[in-house]
């Protein structure tokens, strides 16, 4: 049907009007309950016109234009500009044109009825949502689109350093050393102060009490004057001002009294967090690149995808697929990007004066030792302690490390000062600035694997056929979900997205090639019923075409990484059990110590005792307590309550040893089978290298063998001397020839060593056979294809970033539920009965 024109005016504040071609008829499904007013976009613009607006204006994205291909999906990152938050306050807009009626036949062939099942499904959870289901939005300029607005982050994660908690437990500990302080000036005067405040207030009861006409006034006893506090005078004024003074300082000594029953408790709270915080950065996280292990700097490196337009660079497929299979285990389905050349990355400046060249890497220093130099990098912003943000255009500034000398007559810089400086370099070098520790940089570097992907944990569903998560709440911090990916926090809404993005996809694909519908290739990955996987016979489609995709390798460091996950659970309750056990009984060392004190008291309780043992020391009384305690320890753990309680603590530590010696066993296995794998290369590596070192050392040994040739000079001592040294350290240094032949000789024998126990056992295989299922219902739960595993569907996906004022941002969602956006009917066809009802 035909929109009837409408008459509109304005809001009288919002989006500002935007200049518009001549308005245009268009086409709506029947039963579509909105009217298209005819110069709407030129006096109010809607949605798609604002987000244009936005778009054209930056400059990065100015010549971007909308795809109106039908069934194309136009995705929008809105960044909060000057906004580096470790929150979901950043939206994600998706829409897209639909399909004329005469491909709707086509459409039908090409989509498989579950997966339009599915979406319908995602529509209705939508609803719950706050910025609610997808909408119809009418442009006078370019006809209806299907929009949806979404909640994510486009920015890296964050986590609290320890420097952070180390400071919150400093200001507690200086509120609490400023009220004992507090405390020892006026508990003293407690009573003073009290007994004042008591006499004013009764002097001043008398003062206002009523009395007979004729009755003298009256002459109450006034409090004197205390040490900070000036006497009262007859007036009721002076005293109502007498008594606030008094009472202020009675409350300064209650607040006190109250830091210093609090605050120890707080100061412990601080302390064992930091204790945590330092164990999880600098001890489980080294792995990680991004993660560098310097004083909990955990956001150094941390990606950042720039405005602009990135042009068919993302493609259905897997985050957490890359790398070597660690990370497998958490693989879910993700519009991926290989790369972004001119990618952003953020760096505090206190990191980059005082962490190592070797943390540093190769991102600021070439060269190592002696040798290294730091590299200029280019700077596009500076986020100072306070203040806006600078943005720097590219070229335009670039950042330098400088060394810093030690103070003039000392050899070395004074202790704590950071080991260099960095400086903001401009005008080819003329003007230089010194940057505060307290700012942080972006600069200009490759990013990786910067995905759009969820930010939240999901499982199965108990026929396992589909993913079940939850709701995010309003607070939800991004924290070590994004290194600087695109993430949603909220599993309905990138369910419809991804959903969305599978529906897309498929049609761009089948339309441009129908060959694909039905292709065995292009067919949605199949995965066997239930957990278990009995024989390889019971494998599926599915699984095997995992493990010929990724190869045995991978998948085997995947079951590892997941089987040593799935056994920290049991490991932290066994932990927690046998520290609990171990209270009970005496230690070893205990039982020892308890031993050799009785004995000496044995030895010396008697006269006679003592004179059979006349070097044995009689027990200290510090001593004779340490052998009180622990003799009531040793009581109290043969008591009958005891033993029944240790009984069943070693029935618990039973059972869940029982319980994880299988999964570690499975990690054994397959790492065995990992390490077979590399140590072949590892092997001819250090081969070459005994090989390369061997040559060399002939060669200088050959030098000093060598006898002269007539008429010719023999070797200086100083030339001989400088061969000898490097011969030296060819043969006996940390890179040198015995190193070398060691670590060959080493390779080759954990080769042997391992060859011995070659071959995954039975338990293994069945775990990996049922590993394998698992993440192959994951997978086909968000309908992923042959293709997509392998990179071969020619579907890719085009992703435009902006940036806009946060006010600006909560405008344009306000807009989007507008009454005049009535809700899509899930309908992919135009003039045809919905597929989905999702208002």
């Amino acid at each position: 049907m035909a929109a009837t024109p409408a008459a509109s005016q304005a809001p009288a504040s919002g989006p500002t009007p935007a200049t518009s071609s001549p308005p245009v008829d268009i086409a709506a499904p029947p039963g579509t309950p909105f009217v298209l007013q005819e110069s709407r976009c030129l006096k109010a613009p809607c949605l798609i016109c604002e987000l244009r607006k936005v778009v054209k204006g930056t400059a990065a994205t100015k010549d971007v234009k909308f795809a109106t291909a039908p069934l194309q999906l136009n995705i929008i990152g809105l960044r909060s500009e000057e906004s580096l938050s470790n929150r979901f306050d950043d939206v994600m807009a998706v829409f897209f044109q639909l399909l004329p009626p005469e491909s709707g036949p086509a459409f039908e062939k090409a989509l498989e009825p579950e997966l339009l099942e599915d979406m319908k499904s995602r529509l209705s959870d939508l609803k719950k949502r706050p910025l609610g289901s997808f909408r119809y939005v009418a442009c006078s300029e370019q006809g209806l689109w299907v929009v949806g607005l979404f909640t994510a982050s486009t920015d890296p994660g964050f986590e609290d350093s320890p420097e952070k908690l180390e400071e919150q437990k400093a200001k507690l500990e200086e509120q609490l050393k400023a009220a004992e302080e507090k405390v020892k000036e006026l508990s003293p005067r407690e009573k003073e102060l009290t007994e004042a405040h008591d006499k004013a207030k009764s002097a001043r009861a008398a003062l206002l009490a009523k009395r007979k006409k004729d009755a003298p006034p009256p002459k109450p006893e006034l409090p004197a004057a205390l040490k900070d506090i000036e006497a009262p005078t007859m007036d009721a004024g002076s005293l109502n001002t007498y008594m606030q003074n008094v009472k202020k300082r009675l409350d300064e000594l209650a607040a006190a009294k109250k830091v210093q029953k609090t605050h120890p408790g707080l100061i412990q709270e601080k302390q064992t967090a930091l204790d945590e915080k330092v164990h999880k950065n600098e001890v489980q996280k080294t792995n990680m690149l991004t993660f560098q292990r310097h004083k909990g700097w955990v956001e150094q490196g941390r990606a950042i995808v720039p405005v602009g337009h990135h042009a068919g660079k993302y493609r259905f497929y897997l985050h957490k697929a890359g790398g070597k299979g660690e990370t497998f285990p958490r693989a879910t389905v993700a519009l991926a990007i290989s790369e972004i050349e001119n990618g952003l990355r953020i760096y505090s400046v206190k990191y980059l004066c005082t962490a190592s060249q070797k943390v540093l890497g190769g991102t600021f220093v070439k060269g190592k030792g002696k040798d290294a130099v730091y590299l200029t990098r280019e700077l596009r912003q500076l986020w100072p302690d306070a203040g806006a943000v600078q943005h720097y255009a590219p070229g335009a500034a670039t950042l330098e490390l400088v060394d810093k000398e030690p103070p003039e007559g000392q050899k070395s810089l004074p202790a704590g000062t950071p080991p260099r400086e960095v400086f903001l370099v401009e005008d080819g070098g003329k003007k230089r600035t010194l940057l505060p520790l307290e700012a942080r940089v972006v600069i200009t570097d490759p990013i990786y694997g910067t995905n759009i992907h969820r930010a939240h944990n999901l499982g199965l569903s108990d026929d396992r056929t589909k993913l079940v998560g939850y709701a995010a709440g309003p607070d939800t911090e991004v924290n070590g979900w994004s290194e600087g990916c695109q993430t949603f926090t909220d599993f309905f809404e990138f369910n419809a997205f991804i959903r969305l993005s599978a529906i897309s996809k498929r049609w761009r694909c089948a339309s441009k090639d129908p060959m694909c519908i039905g292709a065995d290739a292009c067919k949605r990955l199949v995965a066997g019923p239930g957990r278990t996987v009995e024989k390889e016979s019971d494998m599926a489609r599915g699984e095997k075409e995992l493990l010929e995709r990724y190869k045995e390798t991978y998948i085997c460091r995947a079951l590892a990484a997941d089987c040593r996950k799935e056994a920290e659970g049991p490991q932290a309750q066994l932990e927690k059990l046998r520290k609990e056990r171990a209270a009970l009984e005496l230690t070893p060392e205990e039982q020892a110590q308890l031993e050799a004190l009785e004995a000496r008291r044995d030895q010396t309780a008697t006269a006679k005792a003592r004179a059979a043992n006349p070097k044995v020391q009689p027990l200290t009384k510090k001593e004779e307590g340490l052998l009180s305690n622990l003799a009531s320890q040793r009581a109290k753990s043969q008591a009958p309550e005891t033993a029944a309680q240790i009984q069943k603590l070693d029935t618990r530590i039973q059972e869940l040893t029982t319980q994880q010696q299988p999964l570690v066993d499975c990690a054994l296995d397959a790492e065995n089978e990992v390490r077979l794998a590399e140590l072949p290369d590892e092997i001819i590596d250090a081969r070459k290298r005994v090989s390369a070192l061997e040559k060399e050392v002939e060669r200088l040994q050959a030098q000093l063998d060598a006898v002269p040739e007539k008429g010719k000079k023999p070797l200086s001592p100083k030339a001989r001397a400088g061969i000898e040294a490097l011969l030296k350290e060819k043969k006996e240094g940390n890179e040198g020839l015995d190193k070398a032949q060691a670590k060959q000789k080493a390779l080759e024998e954990e080769q042997a060593e391992r060859e011995k126990t070659r071959g995954l056992d039975e338990a293994t295989l069945r775990r990996m056979r049922e590993f394998l299922r698992e993440r192959a219902q994951h997978f086909r739960a968000d309908f992923v294809r042959s293709c997509d595993l392998y990179g071969t569907c020619k579907v890719k996906f085009d992703y435009t970033l902006v940036e806009m004022a946060a006010p600006r941002l909560e405008e344009l969602k306000s807009q989007f539920k507008d009454d005049a956006n009535k809700p899509w009917t899930g309908g992919f066809v135009m003039g045809q009965e919905p597929v989905a009802q999702g208002g």
